[in-house]
C-alpha cells in the first residue's frame, strides 16, 4: 500500500484529523510533515497522541502496553572534576593591588547544598563565596581637609576611573644636592617646579637662560637670552627672562623650560667688565645674574648698571663644578 500524503486544509474546519504525512497547498519544495493522532490499535512500535489524558501525551506501544513519552530524571552520573582543580583564582604579581580576596572554593559546602532536598535555596551557613575586592578612590590632605584624588563609577559595561588633578607638591626634604642637581651627562636637566614646553627659534643649550624672541607660523618661539652690549638698555631693548632651558634644542624643536623652582645652570664665562664675577657662592640666595652667553654668574658687588636677574643661587661654596643649583623666581 502506498503512503498517504494529505494536503493540509486552508480552513481548519475542513481538517479531517487523520494520521499521515501532510504538505501545504500551493507550495513548491514543501517537505512533508508526519502527523500522529489518537489510536487504539495495539501494534508494536505504534505511536499515538492520547487525548484522553490532560494534558495530552504522546505514547508508544511496546507490544505489551502504551508507554508515555514523558521526561524522567535519569541515573546520577559520575562525579565531575573539582572546580579547584580546573580553575585557579590567582592574583598576578608585580602590582600593589590584589583583586581576589579569596582564592579557593569549599566544594563541600556546594555539594551539601546540591544534595539538600529540603530547601531549593542555598543557606547562609552552607554556601561558599568567591570574594573580589572592590575599587576605591584615594584621598589626600589639602590645607587640612581631605580631597578626593580619583573618581570611580560604573555603567552597564565598564568601570570608569577618572583622576582628579591636584596641586602638585615637590618633596625635596629627603633629596641631597647631588640628587637635585644635573650635569653635562644628563640628556635633560632635573627641575623641581613649574615646567612648560616651547618651540625653539634659535639654538638653545641646557642650563641656558631663554626668553620669548618672536613667533613662527603663528606660534610663540624662544631663544637664548644673550646680549652683546656691555650696558643693557631695558627701555630700548627689554631682555625679558622666561626661564632655564632643560635640554639642548635646535630650531623648530620643542624644549622644556623651568620657569619657576629649582634647576641647574652653568656658570657664565662671558661677563661684562662692569661686574666683578666670582665662582664662590658666599650665601644661599645670592643673586644669579645673566651673563652675555645666557648662563648665570655671581657678582661680588652690587652692579651700578642695569642687569638681568634670573633668580638666586641655592647652594654655598665652590665644589669645582661649572654647574650650580639655582632657584628660578
Amino acid at each position: 500500500m502506498s503512503s498517504r500524503i494529505f494536503k493540509f486544509p486552508e480552513n481548519k474546519y475542513k481538517d479531517e484529523k487523520k494520521s499521515g504525512w501532510y504538505i501545504y497547498h500551493n507550495e513548491s519544495n514543501n517537505e512533508a510533515t508526519l502527523r500522529v493522532l489518537d489510536s487504539t490499535m495495539h501494534i508494536e512500535g505504534a505511536l499515538r497522541l492520547n487525548n484522553s489524558l490532560y494534558p495530552p501525551l504522546f505514547q508508544g506501544y511496546n507490544g505489551t502496553e502504551w508507554v508515555s513519552f514523558s521526561p524522567q530524571k535519569g541515573d546520577k552520573g559520575d562525579k565531575g572534576d573539582s572546580f579547584n582543580n580546573i580553575i585557579t583564582l590567582k592574583n598576578s604579581y608585580g602590582g600593589k593591588g590584589q583583586f581576589f580576596k579569596k582564592q579557593s572554593i569549599d566544594l563541600k559546602c556546594l555539594n551539601a547544598n546540591m544534595t539538600n532536598d529540603m530547601s531549593n535555596s542555598m543557606s547562609d551557613d552552607m554556601s561558599d563565596i568567591i570574594e573580589l575586592r572592590s575599587l576605591s578612590g584615594g584621598t589626600t590632605m589639602r590645607n587640612g581637609e581631605k580631597a578626593d584624588t580619583i573618581d570611580i563609577y560604573t555603567d552597564e559595561n565598564t568601570v570608569n576611573i577618572t583622576s582628579l588633578p591636584q596641586p602638585f607638591e615637590w618633596n625635596v626634604s629627603n633629596k641631597t644636592l647631588d640628587k637635585l642637581k644635573s650635569g653635562s651627562s644628563d640628556m635633560q636637566f632635573k627641575a623641581h617646579g613649574d615646567v612648560s614646553v616651547w618651540m625653539v627659534q634659535d639654538i638653545v643649550r641646557k642650563g641656558q637662560a631663554v626668553s620669548i624672541v618672536g613667533n613662527k607660523n603663528n606660534v610663540l618661539t624662544i631663544g637664548p637670552l644673550t646680549y652683546t652690549e656691555d650696558i643693557i638698555n631695558p627701555f630700548r631693548k627689554n631682555l625679558s627672562f622666561l626661564g632655564i632651558a632643560l635640554r639642548d634644542a635646535l630650531p623648530n624643536e620643542p624644549c622644556p623650560v623651568c620657569t619657576r623652582g629649582l634647576t641647574t645652570s652653568r656658570l657664565s664665562k662671558d661677563v661684562s667688565d662692569h661686574f666683578i664675577a666670582d665662582d664662590e657662592i658666599e650665601f644661599i640666595g645670592q643673586p644669579a645674574l645673566v651673563g652675555k652667553d645666557g648662563y648665570l654668574f655671581i657678582s661680588k658687588i652690587k652692579p651700578s648698571i642695569a642687569y638681568i636677574q634670573a633668580g638666586t643661587f641655592a647652594e654655598i661654596g665652590n665644589d669645582g663644578s661649572e654647574w650650580r643649583l639655582v632657584q628660578i623666581c
